[in-house]
């Protein structure tokens, strides 16, 4: 994803923290999977109807 990669040229070129960085990093992983399970539900009821 470009976002993750965007996140390590900010953290290799040293304009964040890897303290920042972890913590966002780990917020857009939960992020992400919030959306793939709101995706996959919508699909689900999708589907039933």
């Amino acid at each position: 994803m470009k976002q993750v990669y965007r996140l390590m040229l900010l953290k290799d070129s040293e304009y964040i923290s890897v303290e920042s960085y972890d913590s966002i990093n780990k917020d857009a992983e939960e992020i992400l999977k919030i959306l793939i399970s709101i995706v996959k539900t919508s699909k689900k009821n999708i589907t039933k109807k």
